[in-house]
């Protein structure tokens, strides 16, 4: 078994809006205004606003949640297992991580309800190009990472999505709950386990 080091970030709440939605939201001639200090640990190419929202289920709210962009053709919310919950979210089948009906974001203008159709995953193995053809690695393939090998909160994290994108990529990406399981934050280390 080889075990292949692999930065930690964690990947907070935040919600990715489609043009539509954001004229919804913001007005037509609102112009999203770039993150002063932005988290180094963003996806790659994602931009942090300074603008937030708030997203609101059947039994609560959140507010002050990150937009992403840039504005895209679809609009997603990524939140974590207990977000899911604390908005009043449920589901028939623990196992898929699929939460119903969906939320409504609310922004200064209006506001928009957004179904939500797919798992809650929590993490993802994100490798660029020839850094996976080096390691025997495809995208969409399920991987064992072990996370917090270290210490006394040791997790192996069972079907891991690898991501195959842009160049120079390498992190273990985690959701606040897995990060949380296994006493980590960003810039620890996890290890990829290969056969």
């Amino acid at each position: 078994m080889k075990e292949i080091p692999v930065p930690i970030t964690v990947n907070n709440r935040h919600v990715h809006l489609s043009k539509t939605d954001a004229q919804q939201l913001f007005g037509d001639t609102h112009q999203f205004a770039k993150h002063s200090s932005p988290d180094k640990h963003l996806w790659p190419g994602h931009i942090l606003w300074q603008e937030k929202v708030m997203i609101s289920g059947p039994k609560g709210s959140i507010s002050e949640v990150s937009l992403l962009g840039p504005l895209g053709d679809k609009t997603s919310i990524e939140m974590s297992t207990t977000d899911a919950y604390r908005l009043g979210l449920s589901t028939e089948d623990l196992q898929s991580k699929k939460f119903s009906p969906g939320l409504t974001i609310n922004g200064p203008k209006g506001s928009v309800f957004v179904p939500i159709n797919k798992a809650i995953n929590g993490r993802w193995l994100l490798a660029s190009k020839d850094r996976a053809e080096k390691m025997g690695l495809k995208d969409g393939m399920l991987v064992d990472v072990l996370v917090g090998a270290d210490s006394d909160w040791a997790t192996t994290f069972h079907k891991v999505l690898v991501i195959i994108e842009g160049e120079d990529r390498w992190a273990l990406y985690l959701d606040p709950d897995a990060a949380s399981a296994a006493s980590v934050k960003p810039g620890d280390w996890a290890h990829v386990l290969l056969p």
